[in-house]
């Protein structure tokens, strides 16, 4: 379902009623004498939640107030960015489901009006998405775990097939993030990432996790129960747009048309048979050589040379990722060489059981698109 959200207001749709809360102050944005707008012709002023409010258990959104010049004039735009979750669950382990809606919209706007900010039920629905995180929570409870998984995501190639500029792999396997500067596709282990939360916020993936952060030392829940996340970050209108265009979703782009399960599962299911399609090849080979080698040269009818050479070139993806792989058969050989190997290799029907299953129970969790309930799985 969706977690964060970011909507954008224009200043017929909001009203500021407390202009010290913010900083610097809004009074500059309204009232002479006017804030300079310097070289960019912007200027903004913040209001975020306290990590005291955190504490608390009360979970506020993060506000950008920003004014613009337009056409010879001026607009001024709010930006409410929040987590629908933990807006209202107080977490983000859980996941909404479509009726939290009104609950959703009814909390903000009471979260707004103690931060100053005055709208109403049918402007804050209509207001405009202007970024979107789809997110699945996903229980491993079969004994795999997130490490592992995120092993195995490590040796994709996903730069042009998903127009990606850079993969990041942080935490000592906890967490992987192919990204550009408007799109993310990440997968966390979010336990961990709460547990590194309360040494530092530096390098975690998820924000504002103070008020969770006692979440598994107050409950009980099994010794091999790990919770693997997924989530695709569109970070402006144009990706969700184009993202949309793709995928034929035909919505107006205001938050209570977007606020629904079936587009982010069909976003979430798109985008895991893209890495899945490449994750054959690192989970071709099981660990018994002799097996691995006959089914090569059943299923292909090649000589021991051809199937040696086959035999090679999975186990290097297995060792270095596709991307490693690829790159050192072309420091001697051409592009065409990498191509001829790898349309060989997708025409095999070969898996490491073990990894395969727990990769696989991913693409099964975001087709069921069940709502994870952590009150599911305590002790």
């Amino acid at each position: 379902m969706l977690d964060t959200i970011a909507i954008t207001m224009n200043d017929s749709q909001f009203q500021i009623r407390d202009y010290e809360r913010f900083s610097p102050s809004a009074e500059g944005l309204f009232k002479p004498p006017y804030y300079r707008l310097g070289g960019r012709g912007n200027f903004s002023c913040y209001q975020n939640p306290t990590k005291s409010d955190m504490q608390k258990g009360i979970y506020k959104p993060r506000l950008t107030l920003t004014k613009r010049m337009r056409h010879g004039g001026f607009a001024i735009s709010l930006r409410v960015e929040f987590s629908a979750p933990k807006l209202i669950l107080g977490n983000n382990f859980d996941e909404l489901v479509e009726t939290d809606f009104d609950n959703v919209i009814q909390t903000l706007l009471k979260r707004l009006e103690s931060m100053g900010v005055y709208t109403d039920y049918e402007r804050l629905a209509d207001s405009e998405m202007s970024a979107i995180h789809y997110s699945k929570n996903i229980p491993l409870t079969d004994y795999s775990n997130c490490s592992m998984i995120i092993n195995e995501l490590q040796k994709l190639d996903l730069n042009k097939k998903l127009d990606i500029a850079g993969t990041d792999y942080r935490n000592n396997g906890q967490s992987i993030r192919f990204h550009t500067n408007s799109f993310e596709v990440t997968f966390y282990d979010k336990i961990k990432d709460l547990q590194q939360a309360k040494t530092s916020e530096k390098r975690v993936i998820e924000k504002d996790n103070h008020m969770q952060s006692d979440l598994f030392t107050t409950r009980q829940f099994p010794k091999q129960f790990d919770v693997i996340r997924m989530e695709i970050r569109l970070g402006n209108r144009a990706k969700i747009k184009q993202v949309f265009n793709k995928l034929g979703i035909e919505k107006k782009l205001t938050f209570s048309r977007l606020f629904a399960p079936d587009i982010s599962k069909k976003v979430l299911q798109y985008y895991w048979q893209e890495i899945w399609q490449d994750l054959k090849i690192p989970l071709m080979a099981n660990d018994d050589i002799a097996d691995t080698y006959r089914q090569i040269q059943s299923q292909t009818g090649y000589k021991p040379a051809k199937t040696m050479q086959l035999f090679g070139a999975i186990k290097m993806v297995q060792e270095l990722g596709i991307r490693g792989a690829r790159s050192l058969i072309e420091e001697n050989a051409d592009v065409k060489t990498w191509q001829r190997l790898k349309k060989d290799i997708d025409s095999l029907q070969l898996s490491n059981k073990t990894k395969f299953t727990a990769l696989a129970n991913i693409g099964k969790a975001i087709d069921k698109f069940e709502p994870l309930k952590l009150a599911d799985y305590e002790i």
